[in-house]
Order: C-alpha cells, then sequence, then structure tokens
C-alpha cells in the first residue's frame, strides 16, 4: 500500500514498520490515524521514533484506535521527583 500522509520504513521482512511523518504531539488529522491503522493492518507492529509525547498526548493518541483498557489498579500515575 502507499501513504500520503505518513511513511513506512518496514523493520524486517516480516512484521513491523516505522512511522514517521506525524507529529503525536498534536491532534492528527483524518488521514494521518486512516493511515496509521492501514499500517498497523499491513505490519502487525509500528514504531514511532523520537516522540517527545506528554501522559495527555498518549492518551489523546490511544484513543485515535479505541476505547483504552483502564487496569484494574486504576488511571493513577507514579509522583514524578
Amino acid at each position: 500500500m502507499s501513504y500520503n500522509a505518513i511513511t513506512t520504513q518496514k523493520c524486517s521482512p516480516h512484521i513491523g514498520a516505522e512511522i514517521g511523518g506525524v507529529d503525536l504531539t498534536s491532534p492528527l488529522a483524518n488521514s494521518e490515524v486512516d493511515e496509521i491503522h492501514s499500517a498497523l493492518n499491513e505490519f502487525g507492529v509500528v514504531f514511532f521514533r523520537d516522540q517527545n509525547i506528554s501522559p495527555e498526548d498518549q492518551n489523546r493518541f490511544v484513543r485515535y484506535l479505541g476505547e483504552p483498557h483502564v487496569h484494574v489498579g486504576g488511571t493513577d500515575r507514579p509522583k514524578r521527583k
């Protein structure tokens, strides 16, 4: 498949790809989300290198993929020192 909104680079002949051309610290365009979904289906595993994302950025990104599962321990995070 060809991608217009993102870039992909295969990590191995069988599974995995690195996705580039997106900034996970900002809301994504519909075309980016659609192509990330397609890349997940095509490669099985995807990596986003050099993304300095906050917990809020991660929560926003995860919701593009579906409703997150909340661990039985809750949503609390350890306090940073």
